[in-house]
């Protein structure tokens, strides 16, 4: 095979890379199961594996019969390599992101082996003649045991697979992750920040915020995608700012604002709570205030409607892992909790006393 055209087959397998992505981002209610920070249970296991595995297969018979009809025939040739290649430029995607540690790599090498497996006897057997690629009549009859395949699929994708190994995985990486940053911004957010729990939570942005806008692409987004008005905001932290932003710059930068939007919903949420007569007007804040006011200051950064819902589980995950003493087991009720309403099933538990949460004067005189 010439140069060439392995050239043309990784620029097939780089558009399957989005192609896959984009399709899997779209069948989501279907239980496609993407890579987060977050461990869900997976509710479809045998669709995630055949869509996988049965994605690149496709494309290679669309690309083969687009080929073939054009007259190209000759790069069809070895066109199974495009299924190898496609799995090295995810792997490699993963890797330089910094989301290796996410991945059950036994599983992606037995997948790997599975897509180029298939992709290599599909080649040999099919794709490589024209005429092949078209379904015969006189074969119907086999068709049949598509029947069997389905009845097998829906067997295998009522089965629900233990997650434990996934949690295991993301509480890692969540960890891992907040010691980085706390060793790289940890004199910026811990000097803003009044409390142990107010720079949990800006950590838990600051992790999420990374995770989806990884270095490569925040580079990418400052020096292209600025200048030429595609992206509004910058910085590992996403800030909007008139002139790009560095990465502590946008640390300190969005520390500020979500310090700012948490006070203000702190205020807020001690009057209301104090209204419905279920705050004292003396002592620390129970902890369902202030994972109000975080929740709050959180729908402020970013308007997505889930964004609130994953930081306050990032913010749990790290009190949970760094800061056991501070959990407030409650936080499940909290998420399903109507905000404007103040529950009175709420039990009126203070937070421990360390210094860190006592009513400002600001808040005392509402």
């Amino acid at each position: 095979m010439s140069f060439e055209l392995h050239v043309v087959h990784l620029l097939h397998a780089i558009l399957l890379f989005f192609a896959v992505n984009w399709l899997g981002g779209h069948a989501i209610s279907a239980g496609y199961l993407q890579l987060s920070l977050f461990a869900r249970a997976d509710e479809a296991p045998a669709f995630n594996i055949v869509f996988r595995v049965l994605s690149p297969l496709v494309f290679l018979i669309l690309v083969a019969v687009f080929w073939h009809a054009i007259g190209l025939s000759e790069l069809v040739k070895g066109i199974w390599l495009v299924a190898a290649y496609y799995v090295l430029f995810r792997w490699t995607f993963n890797i330089v992101v910094g989301r290796a540690s996410l991945l059950n790599w036994p599983a992606q090498v037995v997948l790997a082996f599975a897509i180029v497996g298939a992709a290599f006897v599909l080649d040999a057997k099919v794709l490589q003649v024209r005429g092949n690629i078209l379904p015969d009549p006189s074969t119907l009859g086999n068709e049949l045991w598509i029947v069997v395949l389905l009845f097998l699929y829906q067997i295998a994708n009522a089965t629900r697979l233990s997650s434990t190994g996934t949690e295991r995985r993301k509480r890692r990486y969540i960890a891992n992750a907040y010691r980085r940053y706390r060793q790289l911004f940890g004199d910026i957010i811990e000097k803003k920040a009044p409390d142990i729990r107010t720079s949990v939570f800006i950590y838990a942005v600051l992790i999420y915020e990374a995770f989806n806008r990884p270095l490569v692409y925040r580079i990418i987004e400052q020096y292209l995608l600025y200048p030429l008005g595609v992206s509004k905001t910058t910085g590992i932290m996403q800030v909007r700012n008139a002139t790009p932003l560095t990465d502590r710059e946008s640390v300190a930068r969005g520390a500020d604002l979500l310090i700012a939007a948490y006070n203000e919903g702190l205020s807020d949420a001690v009057k209301k709570w104090r209204i419905a007569m279920i705050l004292p007007q003396a002592g620390g804040i129970p902890p369902h205030v202030v994972f109000e006011a975080m929740y709050r200051a959180a729908g402020t950064y970013n308007i997505r409607s889930d964004y609130t819902t994953e930081i306050m589980s990032l913010y749990q995950t790290i009190l949970t892992i760094f800061h056991p003493e501070l959990v407030d087991h409650s936080y499940g009720q909290h998420l399903t909790q109507t905000l404007n309403e103040p529950s009175h099933s709420v039990p009126d538990q203070t937070l421990p006393d360390q210094g860190i949460l006592q009513p400002t004067s600001e808040i005392e005189s509402g």
